[in-house]
């Protein structure tokens, strides 16, 4: 397992983790330990976990070395298996949107039930994203024009 295979994963234990509103510092974590894995730039991670170098690493703790460790042994991690389940694939591409981060999404999701982006683009064209809190008619309007950034790799399969 190469080191920026396993800090994508990292950082898309963080994202939805972001989405599923658990404690933001939780989600910082997986998030600084995919830099400092980037940082390693190594195409195998599996000696220096052997060795003990990765738990050593600054930003790798327990949790996220636990990650990694079954990223060597199996290519897969159940925690990122886990923490997709339940989430509509929609609400993930409305993180692509720019503009939205994930708290806007969480609040356009609870209180809209807005799950994807036909939904975002039906409840923007009608009126309903500008009446929330912190959005308006312009940024309705931005939405509507913007289109998602690059794919991200949400997907079951990865």
């Amino acid at each position: 397992m190469d080191s920026r295979t396993a800090a994508h994963v990292l950082s898309q234990i963080g994202a939805l983790l972001n989405v599923k509103g658990e404690q933001k510092f939780k989600a910082r974590a997986y998030a600084g330990a995919a830099r400092s894995l980037i940082a390693l730039d190594t195409d195998d991670l599996a000696p220096l976990l052997r060795s003990g170098e990765l738990a050593d690493t600054p930003g790798i703790g327990p949790a996220t070395l636990s990650v990694v460790r079954e990223l060597v042994e199996t290519g897969e991690s159940s925690y990122l298996n886990q923490l997709r389940e339940g989430i509509p694939a929609g609400l993930l591409e409305l993180l692509r949107v720019p503009g939205l981060n994930t708290a806007r999404v969480q609040l356009i999701h609870d209180t809209l039930g807005v799950e994807s982006l036909e939904d975002l683009e039906r409840v923007a064209q009608n009126g309903e994203l500008a009446k929330l809190p912190k959005f308006g008619q312009k940024t309705a309007e931005k939405i509507l024009r913007r289109r998602p950034s690059k794919p991200t790799s949400f997907s079951r399969t990865s």
